[in-house]
């Protein structure tokens, strides 16, 4: 079953899985409801979970893919699946998987002032 969000892209991290997270300020849909799959999931999966909440905040990883790029900090309507195998030892591993993405909102640049030079 396909899910449908409105997250932030936060970075890739350094096996290119793409991060996304969501705040419950900023955010209160997503983080909501990341933060309840994170609760289904923990308690049924042994292994590494793609999705983690706290109170603060909530992220998902998804699988690295050449279809999308992201920036960071903008939000981004997305589709995506989570998905649960099994490997040969009948060890569970979740994953998660973007279908689509749609830019929601562009980040406001940051003034960082100029660059000095040093030497």
């Amino acid at each position: 079953m396909s899910i449908v969000l409105n997250l932030r892209f936060q970075k890739l991290d350094k096996y290119k899985n793409s991060i996304f997270i969501a705040n419950p300020k900023k955010e209160a849909e997503a983080f909501n409801k990341l933060s309840s799959y994170y609760t289904k999931l923990k308690d049924t999966i042994e292994s590494y979970i793609p999705i983690y909440a706290t109170t603060e905040y909530a992220t998902i990883r998804f699988k690295p893919n050449n279809k999308f790029t992201f920036d960071e900090n903008n939000i981004y309507t997305i589709t995506f699946t989570v998905n649960k195998k099994a490997n040969d030892e009948g060890k569970e591993f979740i994953s998660c998987f973007l279908s689509n993405s749609k830019l929601l909102e562009k980040a406001v640049k940051i003034d960082r002032g100029e660059i000095l030079q040093l030497d």
